[in-house]
């Protein structure tokens, strides 16, 4: 289950299976039947364009392949 602790605030008697919930940390209370992982997501975004730099990655490599598929036509 994913969601973020800053647009979800649970009050006391909060359970998430059956497990409860810290109202100060905003996560199930350690326990051997849940295991909580915490990511945190990072974006590196070009400046001066604001393009995330995976997006563009992506993007790229997209425009790459259809070039190269284009270019084997003439091969």
């Amino acid at each position: 289950m994913n969601w973020s602790r800053n647009n979800v605030r649970f009050g006391k008697g909060v359970f998430i299976g059956g497990v409860p919930i810290d109202a100060r940390t905003q996560l199930p209370v350690p326990s051997p039947t849940q295991q909580v992982t915490i990511q945190e997501w990072v974006d590196f975004r070009f400046e001066g364009i604001d393009v995330s730099a995976l997006g563009l990655c992506k993007a790229s490599l997209a425009g790459v392949i259809r070039i190269s598929e284009t270019l084997e036509k003439w091969l």
